[in-house]
């Protein structure tokens, strides 16, 4: 619905225009016309129009204060001069203001028509571009509070950097770059419900936690993670670095709050870090600390800093090599593992480490055993039946009795993993197979996606399959791809890059190049030669 306006002083000239022109078969739905530029002015505001053709010389208010005067509305108007003076000074200044052309009279009509509708065409796509800008904004604030869980996700995998506080300050995020820490909540009450039930609970508890955090006028944010798992970030303690007397009292308060609110939840709590852009490492303490509770009991607040001791270089040793001793318990490397242990407990006794910090490694060891066992999708209950470990690593007195106890429990867990992926192995690579069969055409194929299909890491699922099959995952679907589009190049009918597309190349220069890699020909030269 475009509107126009002709501004004159002179009646023939105004009324000629509006007139003698078919401007409603132009696209116009109305035309006004105007005696002087005050009159075009007041117009403009009121009528919301479109186009504006106007004269220099008026009453009231000449064309160039006119042009002046309608941009100050920033309605988009266009503004085309039309006018019997032929003054340069007159042309620049008009186009300086924001005229969108200027035309001399007695104008031809063609010119005019063609001028205005330029103009029109012009309003039009600026009109499309601001609904177009208008249902974005829209769809943008609407998408706010997922852009902000996105982004608080970001920051908790140690992304923080000048960008990110840019964002963080469009998603009206406030975060100060200072001593910060991490608690996390993991509600216990909501196995055995149903999914609806479930997400209105994490949402109660969600706003539960927002709750605190106002109460206390803490500056905070809530990130849901895997596992049903609500981040809390406590951010903001800009000059002091946080006492362990607050950092604690924050924990046990916020774990009281809930426990008011009707939530059972265990709580695990990250150390103090001393800048926004480290706040991933409490965050990955807080979520290690949650792990306990397997140990110790659901409905607890626990302190990383209480499962290993700050401060203590024997026990940091210790527990690095633990993670060392991961891949060889994978493995199955026996010998590896007993000479590892061996290995530690000697320095253990050399440097007279108390009996309760061996005990705390015994620990770690068991969470790393309950790892391995996760990984190939079984219950770590399988390693201690009806036992509770921590009682009976608590029960000993001898670092003897501990080594003895943790071989056999290393040795057990090795041979039951061994006889498991013996039996498993074969019947993961199939579905890899399967899946590689029905998707090979996917150019997103790669170990990520079938490990989400089959609820396996990648890692594994990669370790699996070149114990399995002697080959690489990547090199097993390259010349699985090959050999699919050597048949598909028999048909001459098929074109190459169409071929590319169905075995999932997006880029037929790079198909090409790994064809030749495989089969020592392009695929124009191997369908050549094909069909000789």
């Amino acid at each position: 619905m475009m509107r126009l306006l002709i501004a004159d002083d002179e009646p023939l000239v105004r009324n000629g225009i509006a007139n003698s022109i078919p401007w409603k078969t132009k696209g116009f739905t109305e035309v006004y016309t105007a005696e002087d530029g005050l009159s075009a002015y007041e117009m403009t505001k009121e009528l919301n129009i479109d186009v504006l053709i106007a004269d220099i010389r008026m009453p009231g208010m000449d064309g160039l204060d006119l042009i002046k005067r309608v941009k100050e509305l920033d309605n988009g108007i266009k503004v085309v001069i039309l006018t019997a003076y032929d003054n340069f000074d007159y042309a620049r200044k008009a186009v300086s203001l924001g005229a969108f052309d200027y035309l001399l009279k007695p104008a031809d009509p063609n010119l005019l028509i063609d001028t205005v509708l330029r103009a029109k065409k012009d309003r039009e796509n600026e009109l499309i571009k601001k609904e177009e800008n208008q249902r974005i904004r829209e769809l943008l604030r609407d998408s706010m509070p997922e852009l902000r869980e996105r982004f608080l996700n970001v920051l908790l995998k140690g992304g923080w950097n000048r960008q990110m506080k840019e964002r963080a300050e469009y998603l009206n995020i406030h975060i100060d770059d200072a001593y910060s820490f991490c608690i996390a909540v993991l509600p216990e009450d909501i196995d055995d419900i149903g999914e609806e039930d479930k997400q209105i609970r994490m949402f109660k508890l969600r706003r539960e936690i927002d709750d605190f955090l106002n109460d206390l006028k803490l500056n905070g944010f809530v990130a849901e993670q895997q596992d049903n798992i609500q981040m809390v970030i406590i951010n903001g303690y800009k000059e002091l670095k946080p006492t362990e007397e607050i950092w604690e009292r924050i924990g046990n308060h916020l774990h009281e709050f809930l426990a008011s609110r009707g939530f059972n939840v265990t709580m695990g709590v990250g150390n103090i870090v001393n800048t926004i852009a480290r706040i991933h490492k409490s965050c990955e303490q807080a979520v290690n600390a949650v792990g306990y509770r397997f140990y110790l009991g659901k409905g607890s607040t626990i302190y990383l800093r209480d499962m290993e001791p700050s401060g203590d270089s024997i026990y940091q040793d210790i527990y690095e090599f633990t993670e060392s001793l991961l891949p060889f318990i994978k493995m199955g490397k026996k010998e590896n593992v007993i000479q590892g242990i061996d290995m530690v407990f000697k320095r253990i006794t050399e440097s007279m480490v108390p009996i309760s910090i061996a005990k705390r490694w015994i620990f770690e060891i068991i969470v790393t055993l309950s790892r391995v066992i996760y990984e190939i999708n079984e219950n770590p209950d399988i390693l201690f039946k009806d036992s509770d470990p921590w009682r009976e690593v608590n029960g000993m007195h001898t670092l003897e009795e501990l080594k003895v106890w943790l071989n056999d429990m290393l040795i057990t867990t090795m041979e039951y993993i061994e006889i498991r992926k013996n039996s498993r192995n074969r019947d993961i690579v199939d579905e890899i197979y399967r899946i590689t069969e029905e998707r090979f055409g996917d150019q997103n194929l790669n170990l990520n996606s079938i490990a989400d299909i089959l609820h396996y890491t990648p890692n594994y699922l990669s370790f699996v399959f070149k114990q399995v099959t002697g080959e690489n995952f990547t090199d097993f679907l390259t010349r699985y791809r090959v050999e699919k589009a050597k048949r598909l190049l028999m048909d001459k009918r098929i074109k190459i890059y169409t071929v590319s597309l169905e075995v999932g190349y997006s880029d037929p220069k790079y198909f090409s190049k790994v064809f030749k890699k495989i089969t020592g020909y392009t695929p124009a030269e191997f369908r050549e030669a094909a069909q000789r």
